[in-house]
């Protein structure tokens, strides 16, 4: 059962705060997008430019509601309201490796932007957000990578099977919004489990490479092979995860 909005709330100080969740609502309010949640005692305020919600000089989308989690610190202002100074949209990113084939598991998105990608997401309240202290990548990231690949994947993948593999940001590569923060995972997969691999979720099946999608493969990319991908910095991801492949 999910936990109540009072406990993805986190204060830290009387000079100011953190929120983790979604919204109950979000409307203009003067110059600002006024932000309420059932159990915060303040609205905070994003400051709005041409009826943009702007922090950080990068425009905030407004998919405040359920299942997404956000991050906002906020500074009160002079007039004491909650002015959110800093704002993160925080997903996960797997890489699926068969150190056998020398292959990676891909999945093509339905949803914007469209095209081949990493197998991801954004981060869940049923992830098991702490709500006073930021997650790290052992226990929620690696909570919410594994919920990801069983939703477009239908690997039943624990966390404690992943390693972390670093933090990207996708800076102005990501077309939805910017300020995105990535959290990538490395699994190595054992051959017996390769054909199990199957989209799901808001994916569709990828092709795979051909000479591995002949041998019923499908989804599986050679990594000499691996195609124009949906965001550019999933090709940083698998650089990173280079050592690892090496290592598996």
């Amino acid at each position: 059962m999910l936990r109540r909005f009072s406990e993805w709330v986190a204060m830290r100080e009387s000079a100011g705060g953190q929120y983790w969740g979604p919204f109950s609502l979000a409307q203009k309010d003067g110059e600002f997008l006024r932000i309420t949640a059932d159990m915060l005692d303040e609205p905070l305020y994003i400051p709005l430019k041409g009826g943009v919600a702007y922090t950080d000089k990068y425009p905030v989308d407004r998919r405040l509601s359920p299942p997404w989690v956000k991050y906002f610190e906020y500074q009160p202002d002079a007039e004491g309201r909650n002015v959110v100074t800093h704002v993160e949209n925080r997903a996960v990113d797997c890489v699926c490796y068969s150190p056998t084939h020398d292959a990676v598991y891909l999945i093509n998105r339905n949803a914007p932007p469209q095209g081949l990608a990493l197998p991801g997401g954004f981060f869940d309240m049923q992830d098991g957000i702490d709500p006073h202290s930021p997650p790290d990548p052992a226990s929620v990231g690696a909570n919410a990578a594994a919920r990801e690949l069983k939703e477009e994947t239908g690997a039943d993948i624990g966390p404690s099977q992943l390693s972390f593999v670093g933090r990207f940001s996708t800076g102005k590569s990501d077309t939805r919004e910017k300020n995105f923060f990535v959290w990538a995972y490395f699994y190595t997969v054992p051959d017996r489990d390769m054909q199990s691999f199957r989209f799901g979720d808001d994916a569709s099946q990828a092709p795979g490479s051909p000479e591995l999608a002949s041998k019923g493969l499908k989804g599986w990319y050679k990594v000499g092979d691996v195609p124009r991908l949906a965001f550019p910095h999933h090709l940083q991801i698998l650089a990173a995860a280079a050592s690892k492949m090496r290592a598996s």
